[in-house]
Parts: structure tokens; C-alpha cells; sequence
């Protein structure tokens, strides 16, 4: 039976409203009166990765030409920097033939990517790692931690040879942040940005807040997915799946590639960016099944939504989902010993280091 849910996040959005966003979010830019008279204005291109991106402006229709310039300049940002990033000879190929010591200097959007991309590896506990695809003997705390970033020269140099970065994943959330980063500073209060499966809000849609679809990686009788449709405002979500952001995962600790066959469907991140949001998504898939959801709890600065293999949800506290408990469902995952790929073993390994 296809079913389709919709519900209103319920936690401090205060937390989580994007700092771009700030000064704006003061006021009903979602109001009634307003949305009256607006319409939606829309964007859409390719990466040169060949992922989709999308933006989407609500605004009044005398802002027009206004609001498709600023979706122009997003979508331009956005393919710059991945063409910076990843076309042939980007800085993604100089990185894999960077030798230890050596320095490669970045522009200032690809150091701040980098930079942020280091920093996310060491919050996430080293569960996301950017440096994760290295060589298994060079595991320290975690492979990141190798990566040496000079801000005053903007620079950067690695402490060992043949360290590989995987960044193709969490650019996606920094390509999503740049858009609405763009959109923002040319003052419109409701717009959304999306690149393959990272969002990013603020304000409203015209009527509703905006969509998050949490997809079950099945199809109804009728063809169409499966999914739940949930209502937020102001905040960013990244889903992981096994075909999408989880195909050709690695794990930071144990070198394998993450695969959790039928027993995980999906995990979805929601955070006040979205280079957050896909970090701590790809920690937690990678974190696998039976420990996702104490996971995403231990860190206070993001929510979660797990759909495991039987479609079943688990929701961080404060988010309503039709016939969850939530404290059931996350009491259920007790901490036990078990493979690498468990938390609490996983944890034991990053303190033996």
C-alpha cells in the first residue's frame, strides 16, 4: 500500500537555521497574506560529475528577473566548483598525486571546501572520514588527521605518501551550501537548493513548508516509490542509500567497503548546513543498521530518520512519525560487542590508537 506521510520537524530549528539565513528568518516570510501573491521560480543544470542540481525561489512576481539571476549565479557557482574540483587535472587528480610534503596551493573557495571537509572528519569521530580511502597501515585516529591545511598560505600537504581523499560525496553538500549561500545574499527569504540527494532550505515553500522525501527503495503495485514526505523550514537533509551515496563507501577503520545488503535501506541527516548533513549521513550509514540511530543521538547538533530493511523507521527524539516510539525504538539498540562495523567496537578501536 503506497503511503505517504507528511509532518512538521519538531526541534529547535533555532539551532539549526543556516547562518546565511539568520537576519532573514525573523519575520512570517511564510505567511498566509504573503503567499498569496508569490510564485516559485526554478533552476536546473548538471554538475560536471553529471549530478543533478536544482533551485527553487519563492518570491513575488515582480522580482522576477531578479530572482532567475540569482538561480543563474547558484547554478554557475555551483558548476565551478566542481569543475574545479573534479574535472581532468582538477584538484581532486593533483591530490591523489600529491607526495608527503608536498605542498598544492588552492583557491579560496576549494581551501574552505577542504578545510571544512577536515574539520566535519574529526566531529563525526572519524566515522566520516575525507581521507578514509588511504592505506589501511596509515590509520592513526583517523586518516584525516594527516592532512595538513595552511590557511595563512592556502595550502595544503599530507604527512604521509599515498593518502587518498574521497570528496565526490561531501561536495555535494558543499555544492548545496554554495547555492543557497548565492541565493541568500541576494536577499530572497524562501528558496530551496538541491544537489542529487542534499537539500537545503530557508523560509517556506509558497503554501507548505518544504519537502524531505525519505524514500524506501521500493516500488507500490502502481509502479511509484514507496516514501514519506516530511515538512521542514530552515534546515538542510542528506539521504544515504545503498544505490546512491552509499554505493563505493569505504570504511575509515576497517579499509572495506560498506555494504549492508537488505538489512538497510537508508539513512537521512538533517542539519543547519548541508555539508553537515552529508558527513554525519555518511557516518551513520557507515556505522550500519543496529547502532545508526544511537549514533545520530550522540550528536546533539543533528537529527536523524533510519528506514532499516523491513521498511520499519527510527526517528531522533522530536521528530513524529506515525507509529514510532522513539524511545522504544532507540532503547532497543543496546550496546554489545560486535564487529568492526558496530559502534561500541568501532569506539574501542579509535581509543586503542
Amino acid at each position: 500500500m503506497k503511503r505517504n506521510l507528511r509532518f512538521t520537524v519538531a526541534l529547535a530549528l533555532a539551532a539549526l537555521i543556516p547562518s546565511v539565513a539568520s537576519s532573514a528568518m525573523t519575520g512570517d516570510s511564510g505567511s498566509a497574506a504573503q503567499a498569496a501573491g508569490s510564485r516559485q521560480f526554478s533552476a536546473e543544470a548538471k554538475l560536471p560529475t553529471g549530478e543533478p542540481i536544482s533551485a527553487v525561489i519563492v518570491a513575488d512576481p515582480a522580482d522576477e528577473g531578479r530572482a532567475r539571476a540569482a538561480l543563474s549565479s547558484a547554478m554557475s557557482r555551483a558548476q565551478q566548483f566542481s569543475g574545479e574540483f573534479f574535472s581532468e587535472g582538477g584538484v581532486a587528480s593533483r591530490l591523489d598525486s600529491l607526495g608527503k610534503g608536498e605542498k598544492l596551493e588552492l583557491s579560496p573557495t576549494a581551501f574552505d571546501f577542504l578545510q571544512r571537509a577536515v574539520t566535519l572528519s574529526q566531529q563525526s569521530d572519524g566515522f566520516f572520514d575525507v581521507a578514509g580511502p588511504s592505506p589501511k597501515r596509515m590509520f592513526t585516529k583517523s586518516d584525516s588527521r594527516r592532512i595538513e591545511l595552511d590557511g595563512a598560505t592556502r595550502t595544503v600537504s599530507f604527512r604521509d605518501s599515498d593518502m587518498k581523499l574521497d570528496l565526490t560525496k561531501i561536495a555535494l553538500g558543499f555544492t548545496c551550501d554554495l547555492m543557497m549561500e548565492t541565493i541568500a545574499g541576494e536577499g530572497f527569504a524562501n528558496a530551496s537548493a538541491s544537489a542529487g540527494p542534499v537539500t537545503r532550505n530557508i523560509g517556506r515553500d509558497i503554501y507548505t513548508p518544504w519537502d524531505i522525501v525519505v524514500g524506501f527503495g521500493e516500488r507500490t503495485e502502481t509502479g511509484a516509490h514507496r516514501a514519506y514526505r516530511y515538512g521542514v523550514s530552515n534546515v538542510s537533509a542528506t539521504t544515504v542509500t545503498p544505490e546512491g551515496l552509499g554505493r563505493g563507501l569505504t570504511d575509515p577503520i576497517n579499509k572495506s567497503q560498506v555494504s549492508w545488503g537488505d538489512s538497510l535501506r537508508s539513512v537521512t541527516v538533517i542539519a543547519s548546513n548541508a555539508m553537515t548533513a552529508t558527513a554525519f549521513a555518511l557516518a551513520a550509514y557507515t556505522v550500519g543498521p543496529k547502532y545508526a540511530m544511537k549514533y545520530v543521538t550522540g550528536h546533539p547538533s543533528v537529527k536523524g530518520i533510519v528506514v532499516d530493511g523491513q521498511g520499519n523507521l527510527t526517528a531522533s527524539k522530536g521528530m513524529i512519525v506515525e507509529g514510532l516510539s522513539y524511545e522504544k525504538s532507540v532503547n532497543e539498540q543496546t550496546a554489545s560487542d560486535g564487529g568492526s562495523n558496530d559502534l561500541k567496537q568501532k569506539e574501542r578501536e579509535e581509543a586503542a590508537q
